[in-house]
């Protein structure tokens, strides 16, 4: 990487579904890599390059990005694993506030790994719901003097 300071983004999924989250991070990432070096943490890694030189970081939720990798020519098996992983998202409704927790603790020790090497400078928080934002809390007590901004997205976004 170069001399620029870098920016870590926390947001959420980019499989099995692109989520509105990944969308609008998709949408900044290039502008972000004029001035920094990026790297984003989120709940998995997406199985296509979306930017030239921005480093994924998975928080290590689930296993279908690894599942959907393996089976990326075949559509139907595709199809099949984004179908069968419905179930287990339904059940995570029912652990909401327990997991939220734990998920935004689960990001704020991944980052903090990359503060230990890098120049950071700034971290966005993109969030719906708020783990990444309250990752990023917990982040700014650690780390006062890093510009740490919460992106809430609004129903609309949601939409995407």
């Amino acid at each position: 990487m170069s001399n620029k300071p870098t920016a870590i983004i926390l947001c959420d999924y980019w499989y099995p579904y692109i989520s509105a989250n990944s969308v609008c991070v998709q949408a900044i990432l290039s502008a972000l890599e004029r001035i920094y070096n990026v790297i984003v943490i989120a709940a998995d890694e997406p199985v296509e390059n979306v930017a030239s030189n921005v480093k994924f970081l998975s928080v290590g939720d689930i296993g279908i990005n690894s599942a959907l990798k393996r089976v990326k020519r075949s559509q139907f098996l595709t199809r099949f694993l984004k179908l069968s992983y419905k179930p287990i998202a339904a059940m995570n409704i029912f652990r909401f506030p327990i997991r939220s927790l734990r998920w935004a603790h689960r990001y704020a020790k991944k980052a903090a790994s990359v503060f230990e090497s890098n120049n950071v400078r700034l971290v966005l928080a993109v969030s719906y719901p708020a783990e990444a934002v309250l990752a990023a809390k917990f982040l700014k007590r650690r780390y006062p003097d890093v510009t740490a901004i919460g992106w809430f997205l609004d129903a609309t976004a949601v939409g995407v």
